[in-house]
């Protein structure tokens, strides 16, 4: 497939550069250059962005961590550049290697994993990304409207009764799909997300460093972020524990 297809073009790179930027890349990464690999990423980066160049840069990321040296920052950027890559795609590569990941962080923070009821009625948003259930939505409405439309202009019982029934699933389709598409905004868009790069910090119980600690967390600690005063951030675990950290240590996913 022609790496053209993977680029949305910002206007910083031509598509001609941005493409062989990403395949120098490519190329480095197959011969196991990864600090070179990720010299070019990082310049396609500037014109571009894409699954497959987020997927490759968090795999560059990961190997550098897996080194005996083990640079600071390393796991920080791999799980950065996977949540990225899954943003835009949802794939079950970027799933495994996401998880690989997080296994080797300090801190296992508990989620609030929904129970099997609430992941079978929202079927749509558990399973597929935004991008993915906009289009559904509007494939939805237009099916919708084209069978409400052949319920109007046709004629006889039975004809009009199965219309109508086809009309109602598609309705009820995309009303699933369309909720979940803005439960997934929120989720995904609407509110400022982070990953740690310190190797480890205390967050406060307030924005200053004159403050008492709330408690510590470590590279690659994944959260939400909840306001932002000067400097300082307030930060929501997965957990739900909430302490300020200097905004300095934050790579924002998006």
């Amino acid at each position: 497939m022609k790496i053209l297809l993977f680029f949305f073009c910002t206007g910083l790179l031509t598509a001609g550069e941005a493409q062989l930027y990403f395949q120098q890349g490519n190329d480095a990464l197959r011969r196991g250059n990864y600090r070179d690999a990720l010299l070019f990423y990082r310049k396609a980066e500037t014109g571009a962005e894409s699954f497959k160049l987020f997927f490759n840069m968090g795999n560059c990321w990961f190997k550098i961590f897996q080194t005996q040296e083990q640079p600071r920052g390393a796991l920080a950027y791999a799980v950065l550049y996977y949540r990225k890559a899954q943003l835009i795609k949802n794939d079950e590569d970027v799933q495994v290697n996401l998880a690989f990941a997080r296994e080797h962080r300090l801190d296992a923070f508990e989620e609030h994993e929904p129970n099997i009821l609430l992941k079978t009625f929202f079927f749509f948003y558990y399973n597929f990304n935004l991008h993915q259930l906009t289009l559904a939505a509007l494939f939805f409405f237009a099916f919708s409207c084209i069978f409400l439309s052949l319920f109007f202009i046709g004629s006889g019982k039975t004809y009009r009764s199965i219309m109508f029934r086809i009309f109602v699933i598609g309705i009820l389709c995309w009303s699933g799909t369309f909720l979940s598409a803005l439960i997934r905004y929120r989720a995904d868009y609407a509110r400022l997300q982070g990953v740690l790069l310190s190797e480890k910090i205390e967050l406060k119980n307030a924005p200053g460093d004159d403050y008492s600690a709330a408690y510590q967390i470590h590279e690659g600690a994944e959260f939400v972020i909840k306001e932002e005063r000067g400097d300082w951030a307030l930060v929501m675990m997965p957990g739900g524990q909430t302490g300020w950290l200097t905004k300095s240590n934050i790579a924002y996913v998006r």
